[in-house]
């Protein structure tokens, strides 16, 4: 028993830990490289909506698998906040896969009492949501931290309640992940034929299901099983295959353990500078991923090679560094392994005491994995798998058996209830047909009828349509007409008046009557700037039509509103104080907080911004100029934002909207302003401007007390 004890030992030495998650995790669904998916995560945050879309959080699964594998800091980093997201949106089967990605990523990591917790809290989420197909796999990864810590007899118990779910399934990547950790069981319990067997069903349906992930483990495990029966060429040949699937994949954790596999079947075959150079490759890529357990094994291995060519002091500091590694995750196995050497190294440098401390922890951890209940439930289990398996086939075709009969026996019946049916329907179509008859003659009378009041209504319809654009474009017509003709008449009046005065000063210059000359050509000279103002307001009104018709093909960009308010508001500001006209305004520019940047177009909401701030700065002028004893000219520019929209307000304290004119300064040609100082198109620009961004522009106001000017914009 102390020999068998021992060779127990040995075995588990040698035997690297495939069950990292790569495979249990089925690692090969990964359809794209972790690139694609970082670069297609970064586009969707982008996209206004799509960070609550499960195609999202399904892309960061994706991530986070490869992350759990080869990165898990990273997985960490990644998924932290994930669960509570997935919960927000009722993403049940998101929710799932992310806690069994962070106990893959805590295995990978070596803390397996976070990883077990983590798988736990998976498959309890799967049973309560009846998302029961997901569960093999979860059963697979908790069946693998239980290897991990030396538990088989518990380990076998969740691998063969897996491969009974995924037999149910038809899931064969985990029913191939399943053999390859049973296999490793078996191969901890010496015995190796069944090993080989078990990993040689995970390599066959690994194959037909093109999973590079799966072959690569099967042959990485079936070489160390070779290895282990001292068979170093079949080793080597899997050994090869594993490390070049490795590479092809860009595996970091199978490159990691093909990497220790051929250190370890080169040092069996006494080449011990092959041997340290992909033991060392294994330890620094180990180092570099935060692969603790595969890092703690390279490093044993390093050390045992360097005892035997008696470097006892760089033997020594890698023999401490695994040790260390392996006490952190609490691994049994790499305890007692990293002690074992320790207790060689320690005797060789002649420090007793060392020696013997190193070799009691040895001793103490064989003997705790040691445990016969696992050989004795690997075999019950395996045998109650069979019979469970037979018995679901029996069940599956005594069922199929009793559906036959019971198809024939339904049919019987439906055939004979058919016929009484046809029989009762013939006696009961000869009486419906005159029935219907009738019916069929009232529909088509019906129909004609409808069709003409149809007919009718269609002309009716068309016939408001057209009343409707006359009344509207005699609206708008007679606005634009109404407008124009005011600075036309003045046109024309001065023209008139001018052309008079030209007929005087060529009497008076035959008269040489010197001083009307001068007289009459000032008037002209004031005529004539008359004529060029009004002709320049009609000018301006249809300017102020054009602009207000033209379409803008300003594509919609993602634009700071506080940046883009604090620039129009002090550009406005300067406009106004290069005017100077002498009445001091005190300028106020508030900003909120947390304002998010939303899509727009910017020089359209800016055109607005700067419209609504100079009628601001208009108003208080005018007030200032009718009453300026102890009147402070006041404008102010802020934003807000609430959970659905940005709100941009311009406030002043100056001469206000009256009520009954307050509905209609958004109309086109409507102004408050006096005539020839606005064309009345700039609050209907801007409104229209708001409602095309799917917004809106209100306005508050008190007769005498100023006005509010506030623009909705969605987020």
């Amino acid at each position: 028993m102390i020999f068998r004890f021992y060779k127990l030992v040995k075995l588990q030495a040698l035997h690297v830990f495939i069950l990292i998650a790569a495979l249990s995790s089925l690692s090969s669904a990964q359809s794209n490289s972790p690139a694609a998916l970082r670069e297609k995560i970064r586009q969707s945050e982008t996209q206004k909506g799509f960070l609550l879309e499960p195609a999202y959080f399904d892309l960061k699964n994706e991530l986070g698998l490869y992350y759990a594998n080869n990165l898990p800091d990273s997985a960490f980093q990644l998924l932290k906040n994930v669960p509570s997201q997935l919960r927000s949106i009722t993403y049940k089967k998101g929710e799932v896969e992310v806690y069994r990605l962070l106990g893959i990523s805590y295995q990978t990591k070596g803390n397996f009492r976070e990883a077990r917790r983590h798988f736990e809290i998976s498959s309890q989420k799967a049973i309560k949501y009846n998302l029961n197909e997901l569960l093999p796999a979860i059963k697979n990864n908790l069946g693998s931290t239980y290897i991990n810590t030396g538990n088989y007899a518990e380990a076998l118990n969740h691998l063969y309640e897996g491969l009974k779910k995924a037999e149910i399934y038809e899931n064969n990547l985990v029913i191939g992940t399943i053999w390859n950790n049973i296999g490793t069981i078996h191969f901890y319990q010496n015995k190796l034929d069944e090993s080989i067997s078990d990993y040689e069903k995970m390599l066959t349906i690994s194959k037909e299901d093109k999973d590079i992930a799966g072959e690569l483990i099967a042959y990485s495990n079936i070489g160390e099983t070779f290895l282990e029966k001292k068979a170093f060429g079949k080793a080597l040949e899997n050994f090869n295959h594993a490390f070049d699937l490795a590479q092809k994949s860009k595996n970091m954790a199978m490159q990691i353990a093909t990497s220790k596999n051929l250190g370890i079947v080169y040092s069996k075959m006494n080449e011990p500078d092959l041997a340290i150079k992909n033991l060392e490759l294994a330890h620094q890529l180990a180092l570099r991923s935060g692969n603790k357990p595969s890092n703690s094994k390279a490093l044993i291995e390093l050390a045992t090679i360097l005892e035997k060519q008696k470097s006892y002091t760089k033997a020594l500091e890698k023999g401490l560094e695994a040790a260390q590694l392996a006490q952190e995750m609490g691994h049994p196995q790499l305890i007692r392994d990293s002690n074992e050497i320790l207790s060689k190294i320690y005797r060789n440098m002649g420090d007793g005491m060392k020696a013997l401390e190193s070799y009691e922890v040895f001793k103490n951890y064989s003997d705790t994995i040691n445990n016969l209940e696992g050989e004795k439930a690997a075999i019950g289990l395996k045998a109650d798998f069979e019979f469970s398996k037979k018995e679901f086939d029996y069940q599956k075709k005594v069922l199929q058996q009793r559906w036959l009969l019971f198809s024939a026996f339904a049919a019987l019946v439906s055939l004979l209830v058919i016929f009484w049916i046809v029989n009762r329907n013939r006696k009961r179509a000869r009486k419906n047909n005159e029935l219907l008859k009738k019916q069929n003659e009232a529909i088509e009378k019906q129909k004609v009828v409808l069709e003409d009041t149809l007919s009718q209504l269609k002309t009716t319809q068309k016939q408001l349509i057209h009343s409707e654009k006359m009344a509207s474009l005699g609206e708008l017509t007679a606005g634009i007409a109404h407008e124009i003709q005011n600075p036309l008449n003045f046109v024309n009046n001065f023209s008139e008046v001018s052309t008079e005065l030209l007929e005087e000063l060529g009497q008076e210059i035959k008269d040489k009557h010197w001083e009307d000359v001068n007289a009459i050509i000032k008037d002209l000279d004031g005529n004539l700037n008359r004529i060029n103002e009004h002709g320049q307001r009609a000018s301006n009104i249809v300017k102020g039509m054009l602009e207000h018709s033209r379409g803008n093909t300003e594509k919609s960009i993602i634009a700071d509103l506080n940046a883009l308010t604090n620039s129009t508001a002090k550009l406005a500001n300067q406009a106004n104080l290069a005017l100077n006209k002498g009445v001091k305004i005190a300028f106020e520019i508030q900003l909120g907080t947390d304002i998010p940047a939303i899509s727009i177009q910017s020089s359209d909401i800016s055109r607005v911004l700067l419209n609504l701030i100079n009628n601001a700065f208009q108003s208080v002028e005018e007030r200032a100029s009718k009453n300026s004893e102890g009147y402070i000219p006041r404008v102010s520019v802020s934003t807000k934002s609430t959970d659905e929209q940005v709100q941009i307000s311009v406030t002043d304290n100056g001469m206000g909207i009256p009520e009954t004119i307050r509905e209609k300064i958004f109309h086109p040609f409507f102004t408050t302003k006096p005539t020839g100082k606005g064309t009345g198109l700039g609050l209907s620009l801007a409104y229209d401007i708001a409602k095309a961004h799917d917004g809106d522009l209100k306005v508050n106001s008190e007769l005498g007390k100023g006005a509010e000017f506030i623009l909705s914009l969605k987020i």
